[in-house]
Order: C-alpha cells, then sequence, then structure tokens
C-alpha cells in the first residue's frame, strides 16, 4: 500500500478513496464497481461506517452445532403440524418422525456415495448422534459500541450490494430478501445482527405486552425489548461503504502474491531479450525503462511492459539482497 502517515492512524476510507489508492498501489485503474464485485465474490472485505448521531441495535451471533437427530425431530414437529395438524396419535407420529428422519439419513448416503467414510461412519446412529447441523445461535439484543463495522457477506447487506451495482450500471434488480438479516463482523471478531424495531402500532397490538406492560418499573422501561426487534431487511439510511486500510493492504498484498507466481519460461524469455538487445545494439546506456519498452514492442505473449518491469524489480531486489 502506499505509505501514508493518515492511513496508519484512520480506520476506515470511502470507497472511492478506496479505489484511487488501490489504483495508485496496484498500477492499474480500479473503480468502486470492481470494489463492490470482488467483495461478493469473497476476494476483498468491505467496511460500513454508520452515522455518528445514531444509535443501532443488534444481536451477537453464534454457531450452534445440533445433532442431526435432535435437529431433524424439531423440524419434523413444525412440518407435521401443518401437514397433520393434531391428527395422528402417538404411534402414527413415531411412526412418521422414524420415515422422516430416515429419508434424510439416505439422501445422506447417496451424498456420501464414494467417499472415504467407514462402517461406523455410515451407521444410523452415527449419522443422528454425531452429524451436526450448523445453526445460528442469537445472544442477548443491546446497542452496537462501534460505528464501524465489516460485512460479513452472509445475509442482506449482499443483497445492498448488488442493488448498488446494478444501480450504478442503470439496471432494474429483482426484488430479493435473506430472512437472516444484516450480518456485521466487528473488531472484536464478532458477528452481530442488526436489528429493527416494529412500529409502535404493532408493539401496542402485542399481547403479551398488554398484560405485562403495568406490572414493570420504571426502570424496565429503559431496557431493550428482544421482542420489540426483528432481523434488519438491509442496512439503514445514512450509512458508507467504505474499507479499512488492514483489509486495503490485506487485499494488495494478497494480489501481489500472485503476481510474484511469474513462470521460468518468462523470467528466461525476458533475459534473453535484455541480452539479446544489450549485445547486438550499438554501445549505448540502457535503462530499466528503455528495455522494458524495447522487449515489450516485440509483441511476446505474456510479457507486457508492466510484467518485464515487474521482473527487472524483482531481480534488482534479489541481486541486491545477495
Amino acid at each position: 500500500m502506499i505509505e501514508s502517515k493518515l492511513l496508519k492512524v484512520k480506520k476506515w476510507v470511502d470507497l472511492n478513496e478506496a479505489a484511487i489508492r488501490l489504483s495508485i498501489a496496484l498500477d492499474e485503474p480500479v473503480n468502486t464497481l470492481d470494489l463492490m464485485e470482488l467483495a461478493l465474490e469473497g476476494e476483498l472485505v468491505l467496511s460500513v461506517k454508520f452515522p455518528f448521531d445514531k444509535k443501532y441495535i443488534a444481536r451477537r451471533m453464534y454457531e450452534e452445532h445440533t445433532p442431526m437427530g435432535v435437529r431433524l425431530k424439531k423440524l419434523f414437529k413444525f412440518e407435521c403440524f401443518f401437514r397433520h395438524g393434531n391428527n395422528l396419535n402417538e404411534d402414527e407420529y413415531l411412526e412418521e418422525e422414524r420415515k422422516y428422519i430416515y429419508q434424510h439419513y439416505e439422501n445422506f448416503l447417496a451424498s456420501e456415495v464414494g467417499s472415504d467414510l467407514s462402517e461406523e461412519q455410515k451407521s444410523f446412529t452415527y449419522y443422528c448422534e454425531n452429524i451436526k447441523m450448523v445453526e445460528w445461535g442469537y445472544g442477548e439484543i443491546g446497542y452496537l459500541k462501534e460505528n464501524i463495522y465489516e460485512l460479513s457477506m452472509l445475509g442482506a447487506e449482499s443483497i445492498d450490494v448488488m442493488w448498488l451495482i446494478q444501480q450504478n450500471r442503470e439496471r432494474e434488480m429483482e426484488e430479493l430478501t435473506n430472512l437472516d438479516g444484516v450480518i456485521l463482523r466487528g473488531s472484536d471478531g464478532e458477528l452481530y445482527n442488526l436489528q429493527e424495531k416494529f412500529d409502535d402500532e404493532f408493539i401496542r397490538d402485542m399481547k403479551s405486552d398488554s398484560s405485562s406492560e403495568t406490572k414493570n418499573n420504571i426502570l424496565d422501561k429503559f431496557k431493550l425489548n428482544e421482542r420489540h426487534y426483528f432481523p434488519a431487511g438491509g442496512l439503514p439510511v445514512g450509512c458508507e461503504l467504505g474499507m479499512s486500510p488492514v483489509n486495503m493492504s490485506l487485499f494488495e498484498r494478497k494480489l501481489s502474491e500472485d503476481e510474484s507466481k511469474i513462470p521460468e519460461q518468462l523470467v528466461l524469455t525476458t533475459l534473453g531479450a535484455a541480452l539479446n538487445e544489450i549485445t547486438s545494439s550499438s554501445a549505448r546506456k540502457w535503462t530499466q525503462g528503455d528495455l522494458a519498452i524495447r522487449i515489450a514492442d516485440k509483441k511476446i505473449p505474456g510479457l507486457s511492459e508492466r510484467t518485464i518491469n515487474g521482473i527487472f524489480a524483482r531481480c534488482k531486489k534479489q541481486y541486491k539482497s545477495m
């Protein structure tokens, strides 16, 4: 990353500044659309900056690992209610539940055909007790303590980025929804599910509130009631997208590492072309730039002027380190 004293203390820059700085560092044009598309593809990490004058509410998220047998029983109970209501007796219910779980078990075996699972790992008991279903768990509701968070791209925030890309291209976009809501990553590495409040009329109509509101003491009135909130469908109005200097440096380093893997054939071709120019031309003092331009003019596949200069730079660095 281009040296900047200010970047050493800044926690965030907007997308326009990030694109400009990366363009300089990478020596090729980078725009905000590039950054948003790369973020969707998981190549870099964007951040969101919330307004200073507002407070936002979220719940911490964590992974829950539930044994497949336990989870499938819960799913069947939910599905059975809509399919059969309360019309099944106990024996019928248990039989339908067994069929439901066994069908998922057979699907699991079919998906693992050709794998190196042991006979024990293929057993029904192992599947129910040791194979885990990963789901989101949620902590208590509370106010976000920071105003800058990374976009995890696991929830509805990815839809917002898609919408911005389509809007900049003046294209229509179908309405999309992610029921998990907006999922942010804090500086502590934890995930947070951004929350949105139901409207006041809906809250007043909630039966659970009508019976308990009068019993709450004055302090309880200032506490957040998680029943009044739900996962936000998108990023709030007034927030800005950008990148942290740390993630900008990580992205640049990632590209630099890829560029450092220069095929041996290109290195040999470059050296051969350089030697040919030096030994076959009249006496003159060649500069690196002159050589790069002369070799690039030969239109050798894979050897652009920038690639040649990159090879020369690495050669000089290696030579000086000896």
